[in-house]
């Protein structure tokens, strides 16, 4: 590990014990009230979010002419989710894996492609949601509508523009364009790499609304759905520990988290419980609160990243392809 590595973990760490110096009796009295009922409900839940991972990523796969057994995409969706977990690149660190996990021989563009088509579409569904979390929020606990105009007209914007951009890929036209040619007329490398994987998803995006709308559609549609499941996840996994929040409590402790883990520590540590202490005393002037929410998301994550981990060892780590896969970049770059 990097010192700023070292440095970063050993600050999360210090955030850790602070906030559970001030507040951990009040965890410890919540876990004593856990109800297996509510588990049961929650694991049911989840099982089901993450079972419309796959059978959308399958959708995808198969309109790509690339397949794979659902019990082959579980395996890799669960094993990238894992790694991403601990990864300060977050979710999109897992892409990579998932691709080597399910590449077949002669395929490995095409597996690719589903892969980006299946994370961009993930993501105008993630962005929606986020959209409308801010909107409950905003509608339910603003006591002063004018100070949030600027943010209602935000997202607004937000929602207008992700409406536009499926308009025009429908169309036939690439409305990121324009960024592209940033980017080329800046002459950075590293910039033009890293939008590779973008310029081929939105290709592929744009194909898939063309010649298949109603599978695109459905995607998306599916996308909310899981968003919506989601929600009833997190609720449920703190009503089991006896933790009951409205709904806008829910939404904002979700999209802060999300928000908190691109904090350049493993997993958000630290940073994670911190937000979530500063988000609840600030809207409910229950920081204590805030920390338990936080433990409970934190537990929610191990849980998964365990079985994401399992998934990884049932699978099996193709080390020789990796290594002829970098072997033939070489290669190419030679």
């Amino acid at each position: 590990m990097t010192r700023a590595g070292t440095a970063a973990l050993l600050g999360g760490l210090a955030g850790f014990v602070l906030v559970a110096y001030y507040f951990g009796d009040q965890v410890l009295a919540t876990f004593a009230r856990a109800q297996p009922w509510y588990l049961a409900l929650y694991l049911a839940a989840a099982v089901a979010v993450r079972l419309g991972y796959v059978l959308r990523w399958r959708a995808l796969a198969r309109a790509l002419r690339t397949d794979g057994s659902v019990r082959r995409l579980a395996l890799a969706r669960l094993a990238a989710d894992a790694v991403a977990a601990i990864s300060p690149a977050g979710r999109l660190s897992g892409d990579p894996l998932r691709i080597v996990l399910v590449r077949e021989p002669r395929r490995g563009a095409r597996a690719a492609a589903a892969v980006a088509l299946d994370r961009l579409i993930e993501t105008f569904g993630n962005s929606f949601a986020a959209m409308a979390y801010i909107a409950v929020f905003w509608i339910t606990w603003s006591a002063d509508r004018q100070v949030w105009n600027g943010l209602g007209l935000a997202m607004l914007a937000g929602g207008v523009g992700l409406a536009a951009s499926l308009a025009l890929l429908a169309l036939g036209y690439r409305p990121l364009a324009p960024l592209y040619r940033l980017i080329d007329w800046l002459g950075v490398r590293w910039l033009r790499i890293a939008v590779v994987g973008v310029r081929r998803a939105e290709r592929h995006a744009g194909d898939l609304m063309r010649l298949q709308p109603g599978l695109a559609m459905a995607a998306i549609f599916v996308s909310l759905a899981i968003e919506a499941v989601t929600v009833l996840e997190y609720s449920l996994i703190f009503r089991a520990f006896g933790v009951s929040l409205e709904l806008p409590m829910v939404l904002v402790s979700m999209l802060v988290g999300g928000v908190s883990r691109a904090a350049p520590t493993p997993g958000g540590l630290g940073a994670f419980e911190a937000s979530q202490v500063a988000a609840f005393g600030a809207a409910l002037g229950q920081p204590e609160l805030g920390f338990t929410v936080g433990i409970i998301t934190r537990i929610h994550e191990l849980l998964w990243a365990g079985v994401g981990f399992a998934a990884l060892l049932a699978a099996g780590l193709p080390v020789g392809r990796l290594r002829s896969q970098l072997a033939a970049g070489k290669a190419a770059t030679a």
